[in-house]
């Protein structure tokens, strides 16, 4: 189950943006409108969630986010061919964001234990991929992976 979803630098989100389904402080329609994961140390969620937003405002930006994100992990590794570029766009509207990787971030729970996967990418190639474990409530290091530009002989 999803618990944030983070994008950065990718078609109209410069700054970082998040979906989170962590609940309010407030108590109100506590009992009906949220539930606990059961899993060690994550939040109380909520049970749905709406995003909504002016024309023109990112929100199918941001659902074309969490997709790409989605596919390209599910399908990277089996229908993208070496070389092949990756289907990121930074925000181009300013020369510092048009060279900087896309960043994406999700946190969910799967199996009773909390997760918290992102990856930095270009066009190019994925630069950094993490993925962080809370299987007895503290963060656990599982993968981190940073690519090392090959060195010119």
């Amino acid at each position: 189950m999803l618990i944030e979803f983070s994008v950065r630098n990718f078609l109209s989100f410069r700054d970082q943006a998040t979906l989170s389904l962590v609940k309010a402080k407030s108590a109100e329609l506590e009992s009906s409108n949220t539930f606990s994961s059961r899993a060690i140390s994550t939040p109380a969620l909520v049970k749905s969630s709406v995003v909504y937003g002016a024309n023109a405002a990112g929100k199918s930006n941001f659902i074309k986010a969490l997709k790409m994100m989605r596919d390209l992990v599910v399908n990277s590794a089996r229908e993208r061919q070496p070389g092949e570029p990756l289907s990121v766009r930074p925000f181009l509207l300013d020369d510092v964001s048009r060279s900087q990787p896309c960043e994406f971030e999700v946190s969910f729970v799967s199996e009773g234990v909390r997760y918290q996967y992102g990856f930095s990418a270009t066009a190019e190639r994925v630069l950094e991929e993490w993925l962080h474990a809370y299987p007895l409530g503290r963060p656990q290091r599982w993968i981190e992976r940073v690519y090392d530009e090959p060195s010119q002989s």
